[in-house]
């Protein structure tokens, strides 16, 4: 279940240097991820998703700068319509969402071994051990998430792009499907 968050809790990312202080813990098409323990209640730890909008400079935009901007702003409400309103154990959820005019902020629970990429180059590499009981764990996550979004949720949602790296780990190792976008 979500930690509740406090609107004051976010209001950092209201200022422009707001993000500056916080570690930087991924980077997608569509902008940065941070980290960041929220004051007042130091054990909620959240990531913060940046989109950034993309527009061009100053003046009227151009058609490519309309086109660009229409297709940002329907990812966003891609993002907030599908995890915000879909709950699953296997389902990583939106626990806030805050505009500015430069960009917008999903925020989401902080999952602590990383994502399932990260994890199977750890194995690899012998820098973590990754045995068969946490493998099967973590594959039965991901198969619950999907049926419940393939089979269960209505209207049905198609992720189209899962992949390791769209795959975050709990602190139980538990499968919890990201990226909706």
């Amino acid at each position: 279940m979500p930690k509740v968050i406090r609107v004051g809790d976010l209001a950092f990312l209201e200022k422009e240097d707001g993000l500056a202080s916080l570690e930087v813990i991924g980077q997608g098409g569509s902008g940065k991820v941070y980290k960041s323990q929220l004051s007042g209640n130091p054990s909620k730890t959240v990531a913060i998703k940046q989109i950034m909008k993309r527009a061009g400079g100053g003046g009227d935009p151009t058609k490519e700068e309309t086109i660009r901007l229409d297709k940002w702003m329907r990812q966003i409400k891609s993002e907030i319509k599908t995890v915000g309103y879909i709950r699953h154990k296997n389902l990583l959820p939106l626990v806030a969402h805050v505009s500015r005019s430069d960009s917008h902020f999903l925020i989401y629970e902080f999952m602590k071994n990383g994502s399932l990429l990260d994890v199977l180059m750890q194995a690899k590499t012998g820098q973590r051990e990754l045995g068969w009981p946490a493998r099967l764990r973590i594959a039965d996550g991901i198969a619950a998430g999907l049926e419940y979004l393939h089979m269960h949720h209505k209207p049905q949602i198609i992720h189209r792009d899962l992949k390791p790296a769209n795959i975050l780990l709990d602190d139980d190792m538990e499968a919890r499907i990201a990226d909706f976008g």
